[in-house]
């Protein structure tokens, strides 16, 4: 990161969370040592493993990317209790929640109406090349400074 002139804070390692790794590992404790440092740990696939609330027994979890399967289809009354008691869990441990997998406004809508705050998917960006990826960020960071100079 200090060759790459990169700051830990805007890094943020993506661990799946069906990965079989425990907090006494060397692997986790690898892990620890990065955040130590400031980069962000987020849990990815929230939801799709079978250690789900063991997982966040992990101190070193700072963000949950809940899985596009429960993003997917929000139009049943259970599947939005499912998300809500996630979103609820992640406020409760103070715990950073992203939802991936939004494609549409109404989507988003109704994620925003439940308390998630963060989402990612085609709505926002699609996937990049690195290089196109680079210059959507530089022209985002532009509008966001030229929108906060006004």
């Amino acid at each position: 990161m200090q060759r790459a002139r990169v700051d830990a804070s805007s890094v943020m390692l993506e661990i799946p969370e069906s990965m079989p790794i425990t907090e006494d590992s060397l692997a986790w404790q690898g892990l620890r040592a990065l955040r130590d440092l400031g980069v962000r740990l987020a849990l990815d696939d929230y939801g799709t493993g079978s250690a789900s609330l063991s997982r966040l027994r992990q101190s070193a979890v700072d963000v949950i990317k809940l899985d596009r399967s429960f993003v997917r289809n929000l139009s049943t009354a259970r599947d939005r209790t499912l998300v809500r008691a996630v979103i609820d869990l992640a406020t409760d441990l103070d715990i950073d929640l992203i939802a991936d997998g939004v494609q549409d406004q109404p989507t988003r809508t109704t994620l925003l109406d439940l308390g998630c705050r963060h989402g990612q998917g085609l709505l926002f960006a699609p996937a990049l090349p690195r290089g196109d990826a680079v210059a959507w960020s530089e022209r985002a960071e532009a509008d966001q400074l030229a929108a906060s100079s006004s």
